[in-house]
């Protein structure tokens, strides 16, 4: 799913990562989702009920377009006990909702939405398909609470993350300011090792908003990530890189957290 704030962007921007994946032998698809909020909120880059609607909507519909997928897996020649999800920045908060908020976690923070905008499992069409995500591709993006994440949604579904440790967009730790989305992807890969969950975290030190990652690298990483879950030789990893010489003091701190892998 691609980025764009929940404001803009379209599926044809993730259609070169899409083909790449295509070639490597995975079923990839690229998705539209429903867009826009307050624009007084968005340039105060604030959480309002409008920004709240746009994620829950952006869910409704990666989740509408989950079930249309496998309605026609026989068409596309999708294996549906490998569903995968994912995106950029807000196609990334799209994915991470969509896979760790219930509706239940939804009605207990923002009761009124399910009213307003229906629930969040038969929106867009009425197919009843059933699915379990294995993994999740978050390049990116953040979640307002990783205590969503539960010891069973990380003991079935791996993740990958990519995310710069200067992100001034979603921040890669925990963002100062509780309206934004709080926590970014080294906060989301905590979680998972607190609860024993595998996943892969691989952070650009000094990157910013996911530009310091090469389509390639991203890529051939999802692919490395993906069939090693089919292989089922997978391990938790965590890689960094150094975008520029000298590191400032969060940063330091945030590479002696972190257990460096020397990647390939």
């Amino acid at each position: 799913m691609h980025g764009g704030g929940f404001a803009q962007g379209a599926k044809e921007e993730l259609c070169p990562e899409a083909g790449m994946l295509a070639k490597r032998g995975f079923v990839a698809v690229t998705i539209n989702y429903r867009l826009g909020w307050s624009l007084k909120a968005r340039l105060r880059r604030k959480w309002d009920s409008t920004f709240s609607m746009a994620i829950y909507r952006s869910v409704q519909d990666s989740k509408a377009a989950m079930r249309f997928l496998l309605d026609r897996a026989s068409r596309y020649g999708i294996d549906t006990s490998w569903i995968f999800i994912g995106g950029q920045s807000a196609g990334a908060v799209a994915a991470l909702y969509a896979t760790y908020y219930k509706q239940t976690n939804w009605d207990k923070d923002f009761p009124w939405l399910k009213e307003k905008l229906g629930s969040i499992d038969n929106s867009s069409n009425r197919l009843k398909e059933n699915y379990t995500v294995k993994g999740v591709l978050d390049m990116w993006g953040g979640m307002r609470d990783t205590t969503n994440i539960s010891g069973q949604d990380a003991s079935q579904t791996e993740i990958l993350i990519f995310h710069g440790s200067a992100d001034s967009i979603v921040s890669y730790t925990k963002s100062n300011n509780p309206e934004r989305l709080g926590m970014g992807g080294y906060f989301i890969a905590q979680r998972y090792k607190h609860l024993g969950g595998y996943y892969e975290l691989n952070t650009k030190i000094n990157g910013g908003h996911g530009e310091d990652f090469s389509d390639v690298f991203i890529t051939e990483r999802m692919g490395a990530f993906f069939k090693s879950l089919f292989l089922g030789n997978f391990k938790s990893e965590e890689y960094a890189t150094i975008l520029k010489k000298g590191i400032d003091k969060k940063d330091a701190k945030n590479v002696q957290v972190l257990k460096i892998g020397a990647h390939p």
